[in-house]
């Protein structure tokens, strides 16, 4: 089986074009767009498909389907690091990405699709392998997985009730009980407590007064946040700094 291979990680395309022909296929490393346009234009002998990464160009602006449609020709192109993936397993992904290119492009016969994507089923192994089994997905774009997303700056938890960590009500309370803060202050620093590491505007504040029956002004708000620094620095001990920037009030733990 003839293959390109284009991306424009040098290492990358020939590290996978020499690890593919030990494999027994026939694979040509591309790093240079124009260079592969120059090849499926004036090749007498098309590959039987490319794998290629697809940050080497933007797709919002250009389509490679529109060259190959250009030029008369149905040319499977593979995208083998498409962050928009149907399947956590690869090799179904890719799979179903050439049953789609098969179906847009040549027929809409769902039989003969699948027909067309087994010839390919040896290369997809040999990827899979490659790419995900030895680990080299961790140096290719759109392949990594991202980090699980902070607790701290989840809408979830910024939508649910702020009182619902117990033990960050039950940390604020002996605080309060300890410094002896008045009710007032006491309340507006149980709503910052919880919420400690995220912004916290004037709107969201009110909310929560209007929520619980009481009112509060804006140009009320930095005279309490400023008494209740005071009462916060009285105390030796104390770990907490209340900033403010654009967004509202923080709320740190230092």
């Amino acid at each position: 089986m003839n293959v390109y291979f284009f991306s424009k990680n040098l290492n990358l395309a020939y590290l996978i074009s020499s690890e593919l022909e030990k494999r027994k296929f026939s694979c040509t490393p591309f790093t240079k767009q124009e260079v592969i346009v120059e090849a499926i234009y004036k090749t007498k002998y098309l590959p039987d498909i490319i794998l290629m990464d697809y940050t080497v160009f933007n797709h919002n602006f250009f389509n490679i389907y529109n060259l190959i449609k250009k030029k008369g020709i149905f040319l499977p192109i593979l995208f083998y690091n498409d962050p928009c993936l149907y399947s956590e397993d690869y090799i179904l992904n890719w799979q179903i990405h050439l049953e789609q290119i098969y179906q847009m492009y040549l027929s809409d016969d769902i039989k003969n699709s699948r027909n067309f994507v087994k010839q390919y089923d040896s290369l997809l192994e040999a990827l899979y392998e490659l790419l995900i089994v030895k680990g080299l997905k961790e140096y290719i774009p759109c392949m990594q997985k991202p980090k699980e997303f902070p607790s701290c700056y989840s809408i979830q938890n910024r939508l649910d009730n702020p009182f619902t960590d117990n033990k960050d009500i039950t940390e604020v309370k002996q605080l309060i009980k300890k410094i002896k803060l008045k009710q007032n202050l006491a309340f507006l620093l149980e709503f910052l407590y919880v919420n400690k590491n995220t912004p916290v505007s004037y709107r969201k504040i009110k909310m929560h007064y209007e929520d619980n029956n009481m009112e509060i002004k804006e140009s009320s708000l930095p005279v309490l946040i400023s008494k209740l620094r005071k009462e916060l620095q009285k105390e030796s001990d104390c770990n907490i700094s209340i900033t403010k920037n654009k967004d509202g009030y923080t709320l740190f733990i230092i």
